[in-house]
């Protein structure tokens, strides 16, 4: 995720994501890494409460090189904290009473979460792509159905694609959905 704060940009992300199952939800544990360089560990114990998130120091708090960077990280954390002050609040879902929040640093690693969550998705969908052809809704890219031709795609001559997609348009497609496919040129969807 890409920020701006105090007049710097920063490329913030979310390595290394692990997830599990707690006792209220999903847990999960990461690295965040600022500009290149992992900062701190992550750890949301699944169990409602907050994150845990710890500056990392590489080389150990024993020696003048490990407690510097240690300081550096804590530092990039705090600013981290700052930047999220400064956004603007969020709305809970309809579902749980609506309402704004202020979100804090939880909520943004939670994003980050999310955002490595979705390129997981559609780093499947575009590979699903190359055998099936997925139906689903443009705006709900979180879901979709496919008919798998366990072949790719692009080996299939042109013709005999229009007629299959035709047929999967007319028998499998719902109204508000539509074929996803993105690879297939000179095929009329």
């Amino acid at each position: 995720m890409k920020i701006e704060f105090e007049g710097k940009k920063y490329n913030v992300v979310l390595t290394g994501v692990k997830t599990f199952r707690g006792r209220d939800g999903i847990g999960l544990n990461g690295t965040i890494v600022i500009d290149g360089e992992k900062v701190a560990e992550v750890l949301d114990s699944g169990n409602g409460g907050c994150l845990d998130i710890d500056a990392l120091a590489p080389f150990g708090l024993e020696t003048d090189k490990g407690k510097e960077v240690f300081r550096a990280n804590r530092m990039k954390i705090g600013m981290l904290e700052d930047y999220v002050k400064t956004l603007p609040e969020k709305t809970f879902p309809k579902e749980l009473g609506g309402g704004k929040y202020k979100a804090d640093i939880d909520d943004f690693v939670n994003d980050l979460f999310a955002e490595v969550e979705n390129a997981k998705f559609f780093k499947k969908m575009e590979k699903d792509m190359l055998t099936k052809i997925l139906i689903g809704k443009k705006s709900n890219s979180t879901s979709y159905a496919s008919c798998n031709f366990k072949r790719p795609l692009k080996d299939i001559p042109q013709e005999q694609l229009q007629k299959m997609v035709d047929e999967i348009k007319t028998k499998h497609v719902k109204a508000g959905e539509e074929i996803l496919n993105t690879n297939l040129t000179g095929i009329k969807l």
